[in-house]
C-alpha cells in the first residue's frame, strides 16, 4: 500500500467501482468494530432481557405459505390468542414481509416470552398461526488537515505496535464514491454536526414506541436523535419499561458511528471518517433501552428500497446497510427473511459481531445467514477483550481498548456533548427550555469512546 502523502496528491480520476465499494465496506467495518457505550459506563442491568411484543405470521387463506391475512383478520386472531391464554393481548401493527406485531400489557423476562410463544406454536392450527416469536429488544453495541486526525490511531498507516487500518494509502486511491449510499441503522443522528454537514440524506425514524423514541411521537420522517438517556429511577423501578436497562447518559451512538463511516476529511475540522464522499442514510431504530426487532426488520427493508406498510418508499436505496447493534438469541424468521430480501435486491448487510466476549453464534443479527459480521481488534492487532468470536465472524477491524491502554486507544469520532441529567426525566416541554443551554451546535465534539469492561 502506498506511503501516506499530501492530499494534493490524491488521484482525481474516478477509481474502478469495485474499489469505491470496497472503501464503503471498510467504512462500515470500522464503525462496527467499536463497542458502543455511553459517555459514562452504565449502571449494571438489574434484570434479564425483557419484551412485551411478539412477531406473528398468521395463516393465510392458502395455508402455510399462503397469502397474508388482512389487518382485520389479524386483529381477530390476536384477540383469540388473548382469550386462549386469558391474557390481555393487543394488536399493534402490520409489518413488512406479511408479519404482524402483537403486545402484552407489560414487559416480561425473555424466558417467559419464549414459553408464551412455544405454547402458542403448540396450538398454531387452532389459533391460525403460521409462526410466532418474541420481538426481542436489541441494543447499540457500544493524513488530513483535520486537527484531531493524529489521535485517530485506528486510521493511521500500520506500523510495529500499531495494527491500524492504513487508510492514508487507501485515500490515495479514493476518498469515496458520491453516488454510493450507506445506511446507518442506529439511534438516529445529529444532522447539524459540523463534521457531517451535507452528508446526510433524508432518512426515516422507525421507532414505533413514543416513550422509547423520546421524541413525543412514533414513526416519522425525522431520524434525528433526541437522546436515549435512562435515569436511575427508570432503571430501578419494577414495572418501568426501562427496568434493568442500566442508567446512563445519552449515547449519541448513531452520530458516533456516522462519523466513523463518513466524517468529512481534509476540511480542517474535528476528525476524519473513512469515506469522505458517499451519502449517509440515517435510519432510526433504537431509542431508550434499545429497540424492537420488528422495527429493525422494517428498517432493513426500507433502507434497501423495499416496501414497508404505511411508510413512503425510500427513493435513495442504500447499497450498504450498517447495523452496530444486536442482542442475545437466534436470528428469527422475520429478520432472516428481511436480510435475504435485501441481499437479493443487491444490498449488503454489515453487522457487529457483538461485545459479549462469547461465540457470535449466540448473538443476533451477527448469526443471521448472509450478513458480514465484524469483530474488533485492539491496537496490537489481537482480539479486543470484549469482542465476540467464532465461525460467524467474517472479518475483524480496529475497535480499540480504553480499559487497558488509555483513552488514546479508543475510537475517536463525532459526538454531541449534550448530557441531560440522569436524575430528571425531562418532558418535551421542559426539554425545550432546558436543552439549549446544554445542547447546541457549539457543544459538538469528537470523543474517544470508553469500552465496556
Amino acid at each position: 500500500m502506498p506511503i501516506a502523502r499530501a492530499h494534493s496528491g490524491l488521484v482525481s480520476n474516478r477509481p474502478p467501482k469495485a474499489r469505491r465499494f470496497t472503501l464503503a465496506l471498510i467504512a462500515c467495518i470500522a464503525s462496527l468494530a467499536w463497542p458502543a457505550q455511553a459517555s459514562g459506563a452504565p449502571e449494571q442491568a438489574s434484570a434479564s432481557p425483557r419484551t412485551d411484543r411478539f412477531i406473528v405470521r398468521y395463516l393465510g387463506d392458502g395455508g402455510i405459505g399462503g397469502g397474508a391475512v388482512t389487518v382485520a383478520t389479524a386483529r381477530e386472531r390476536t384477540a383469540a390468542i388473548g382469550v386462549a391464554f386469558a391474557r390481555n393481548v393487543s394488536y399493534v401493527r402490520e409489518m413488512s414481509g406479511g408479519a404482524h406485531v402483537i403486545m402484552l400489557p407489560e414487559r416480561i423476562p425473555i424466558e417467559q416470552a419464549e414459553e408464551f410463544a412455544l405454547r402458542a406454536r403448540a396450538n398454531a392450527v387452532a389459533l391460525g398461526i403460521e409462526s410466532i416469536e418474541p420481538d426481542r429488544i436489541l441494543r447499540a453495541y457500544f493524513t488530513p488537515t483535520d486537527p484531531q486526525f493524529g489521535n485517530q490511531w485506528h486510521l493511521q498507516t500500520a506500523s510495529s505496535g500499531n495494527a491500524s487500518a492504513s487508510l492514508p494509502g487507501a485515500w490515495d486511491v479514493t476518498t469515496g464514491d458520491p453516488d454510493l449510499v450507506v445506511a446507518i441503522i442506529d439511534t438516529g443522528v445529529r444532522k447539524d454536526h459540523p463534521d457531517l454537514a451535507g452528508r446526510f440524506l433524508d432518512g426515516y425514524d422507525f421507532v414505533t414506541d413514543p416513550s422509547a423514541g423520546n421524541d413525543g411521537n412514533g414513526r416519522d420522517p425525522d431520524p434525528s436523535d433526541p437522546g436515549d438517556w435512562v435515569t436511575s429511577a427508570e432503571n430501578a423501578t419494577p414495572g418501568s419499561p426501562y427496568f434493568g436497562c442500566g442508567a446512563a447518559d445519552s449515547s449519541w451512538h448513531g452520530t458516533h458511528v456516522a462519523g466513523i463511516v463518513g466524517a468529512s476529511g481534509n476540511n480542517g475540522l474535528g476528525v476524519a471518517g473513512v469515506n469522505w464522499k458517499s451519502k449517509l442514510l440515517p435510519v432510526r431504530v433504537l431509542g431508550k433501552c434499545g429497540g424492537y426487532t420488528s422495527d429493525v426488520v422494517d428498517a432493513v427493508r426500507w433502507a434497501a428500497g423495499l416496501s414497508v406498510p404505511s411508510v413512503p418508499l425510500n427513493r435513495t436505496p442504500a447499497r450498504v446497510l450498517n447495523m452496530s447493534l444486536g442482542g442475545p438469541g437466534t436470528c428469527g424468521g422475520p429478520l432472516e427473511s428481511a436480510v435475504r430480501d435485501v441481499t437479493a435486491a443487491g444490498s449488503i448487510v454489515v453487522v457487529a459481531a457483538g461485545n459479549s466476549n462469547q461465540n457470535a453464534s449466540g448473538e443476533t443479527p451477527a448469526n443471521c445467514p448472509g450478513v458480514i459480521a465484524v469483530g474488533a481488534t485492539d491496537h496490537t492487532g489481537n482480539r479486543a477483550f470484549y469482542s465476540n468470536y467464532g465461525s460467524r465472524v467474517t472479518i475483524s477491524a480496529p475497535g480499540g481498548n480504553t480499559r487497558d491502554f488509555g483513552q488514546a486507544k479508543g475510537i475517536l469520532s463525532t459526538l454531541n456533548a449534550g448530557r441531560p441529567p440522569r436524575a430528571v426525566h425531562l418532558t418535551p416541554t421542559t426539554r425545550a427550555r432546558a436543552w439549549p443551554h446544554r445542547w447546541s451546535p457549539g457543544s459538538y465534539r469528537s470523543c474517544s469512546r470508553p469500552i465496556p469492561g
